[in-house]
Order: C-alpha cells, then structure tokens, then sequence
C-alpha cells in the first residue's frame, strides 16, 4: 500500500476531521478522481487535485458516481469495517 500526503491538511467534507494522508492499493499512489473514505466518518469521497495531478482535496460523488459507491462490494467492506473499529473501540 503506498500513501500520499495531500499538499496542505484537508478536512471530510461530511465530519469536519482533519485528513492529511491517502493510502492507495497495489503500491499505486491515490489521485485526483479516485476515492477515498473517511477513516472518521466511513464517508466515501472522491480526491480532488491541485490542478498539478496531485491530491489537494475531498469532495461528495455526485448522483452517478455515488451509484458506483454503493454497488461495489470492495467500497462497502472499507466502509463496513471502518464502522465496526469505532463501533469496537468507542466506550
């Protein structure tokens, strides 16, 4: 897993909560038009770029793209597991 460091802290569009790091799959860095989940919230997103082909941001999916988000399994487990860690770990 490789991990990209957005150029200044962004914060979830969702919770407010700051999110500094993106971890990608198969030692492919994340970017721009991919999507990432709050490790708060369990939001899907979608990385926004600074306009160089870097991560600069997080936005909502809009109608279509949230479709995709919730029809694929892989997003729904991250998401799904994401919910039962704070779900395990809040007191």
């Amino acid at each position: 897993m490789s991990t990209s460091r957005t150029s200044t802290t962004c914060h979830c569009p969702v919770c407010s909560h700051d999110m500094d790091a993106i971890s990608g799959n198969d030692g492919v860095s994340p970017k721009p038009g991919d999507v990432a989940v709050c490790m708060y919230c369990a939001t899907p997103l979608i990385i926004v770029g600074d306009g160089l082909g870097k991560p600069d941001g997080f936005r909502l999916p809009n109608a279509a793209e949230q479709l995709c988000l919730d029809t694929s399994p892989m997003i729904q487990r991250v998401v799904a597991g994401i919910r039962d860690y704070h779900r395990a770990h809040s007191h």
